[in-house]
């Protein structure tokens, strides 16, 4: 179980989702249409859950993911899916594994 949730891991964080230069502008944008849609099809394998994607702007997405009627959801998780562009002066690695830790 805990390879196959490391696996999972690592192949989230590979998906290039951080912030990209903007080729109109000075200002940045976010790339996160190839990791929503991962998430989406990666949760559309369960078939009781109902899948939504959701452009929040240029290059951002929520994915919603719930069972049943929506209006009786009484759970809630939110967490925000862009990563951190690997750099130079990081101590360990990206995509090392130290005793059961996934760092990235």
């Amino acid at each position: 179980m805990q390879d196959s949730v490391i696996t999972l891991l690592d192949t989230l964080c590979k998906i290039p989702s951080y912030w990209i230069p903007s080729e109109t502008s000075d200002t940045k944008e976010h790339n996160e249409l190839e990791i929503a849609d991962f998430i989406s099809e990666f949760l559309s394998t369960f078939p009781f859950l109902t899948i939504e994607k959701q452009q929040i702007s240029p290059g951002r997405y929520n994915v919603f993911a719930y069972s049943g009627d929506i209006q009786d959801m009484s759970l809630l998780i939110v967490g925000h899916m862009d990563t951190v562009r690997p750099s130079l002066g990081w101590t360990i690695p990206p995509g090392t594994i130290i005793e059961d830790n996934y760092y990235n």
